[in-house]
């Protein structure tokens, strides 16, 4: 059996949902699964083209206001494959966190740089935290099922528990620099 990617079972699972064009899916992907799974437009244009070549989406052309409006649909052979792809075992997550390689990295005279980095992740996981709170409330009134709910919110939660943990941390080492700086 044809094996599919990640990404592409990332667009097949939106699409579970209903359908959509290709930008409505760059947008929902930004607002759900973006904060750890992230795709370009022209990435995810051209994995629908594949998915299309491979029958594992249907194209729904609409007519829009002003033009045609091509609308992707997953098709019984893409659920077929997207199930195939949740039944198997997922590849070693590989971490790389340009934050963490900048402290490792650092020296003595870095301290002031590494403090605004610090402070600067502080406030982008405070947002990305605001954001999913706001995502977390509005889970029960999507048009999904109830079990789909429960996902969504335990992965809502995965991504608060991480932005949590990581501004404790990033504190944590701001308040290890300073009293190293005091002696």
């Amino acid at each position: 059996m044809d094996k599919i990617s990640a990404t592409q079972a990332a667009l097949l699972g939106i699409l579970t949902i209903k359908p959509m064009s290709a930008y409505e899916i760059e947008k929902f992907s930004k607002e759900s699964i973006g904060f750890f799974w992230n795709e370009s437009y022209g990435n995810i244009h051209k994995n629908l083209n594949m998915l299309n070549s491979k029958e594992l989406v249907q194209i729904i052309e609409l007519n829009s206001s002003r033009r045609l409006k091509k609308v992707y649909q997953i098709s019984a052979l893409g659920q077929s494959k997207l199930t195939n792809w949740i039944e198997h075992k997922p590849k070693e997550t590989l971490i790389r966190n340009e934050l963490l390689l900048k402290v490792f990295m650092s020296s003595e005279e870095d301290i002031d740089v590494l403090i605004a980095h610090l402070n600067a992740e502080i406030l982008e996981l405070r947002n990305h935290l605001k954001v999913l709170e706001q995502i977390d409330v509005n889970v029960d009134n999507l048009p999904i099922g109830k079990f789909s709910k429960i996902l969504w919110k335990v992965t809502i939660d995965n991504g608060m528990t991480y932005c949590r943990a990581t501004i404790d941390w990033c504190e944590r080492t701001i308040q290890t620099i300073k009293q190293y700086e005091r002696g």
